[in-house]
């Protein structure tokens, strides 16, 4: 099964899988290959930066960019590429990236117990927040490449994102498997 197609389960947009595509702390950008269903080394980050945390998308959803719906996963510990884990979603940052939507959902880990209290982005601190805006706004400078943050916002708008990205997927899917006439 293409990792991009595992289903959601019948709790989202609360809880939702996420395929980790690149580690927290790397500067390595691996990237799921929806075709190929295999990962690969996109690059190397031309910056002297690292991920602020895990990183990798919510299967069976697609966002304005034609790709599944980008999430960052709050975690203690280091989770590697092809991990897939269940999350709670608490907030988005709004972000242009070459003129192309391409907003990214914070989640925490459902079983982890150190962010069970953690239910909106109001419950991360404001520095952390900060510092990965101040990455996904930057890491792309040294390429000539710019990324546009219209910061953060609280979880509902979080689940409408993933919500209207399943609404996509659905259509997309529906239309590939349409019978030809």
């Amino acid at each position: 099964m293409n990792l991009a197609d595992i289903p959601l389960g019948d709790r989202a947009p609360d809880i939702v899988p996420v395929v980790i595509e690149i580690p927290q702390k790397s500067r390595n950008k691996y990237l799921y290959d929806l075709k190929l269903e295999v990962f690969r080394l996109k690059r190397v980050l031309h910056a002297a930066v690292q991920y602020p945390t895990a990183y990798g998308f919510i299967p069976s959803t697609l966002f304005g960019d034609g790709e599944p719906v980008d999430a960052m996963v709050l975690c203690d510990e280091v989770l590697s590429p092809g991990v897939i884990l269940q999350v709670r979603p608490i907030g988005m940052l709004a972000m242009e990236d070459e003129k192309m939507t391409d907003s990214k959902i914070l989640t925490v880990p459902v079983g982890d117990p150190r962010y069970s209290d953690v239910t909106d982005i109001v419950h991360v601190s404001g520095h952390r927040l900060r510092e990965i805006e101040h990455f996904f706004e930057n890491y792309k400078h040294l390429e000539g490449k710019e990324v546009t943050s219209f910061g953060w916002s609280p979880c509902l708008f979080a689940k409408q994102a993933i919500l209207h990205g399943m609404k996509e997927y659905q259509k997309h899917h529906a239309w590939k498997s349409a019978p030809d006439e």
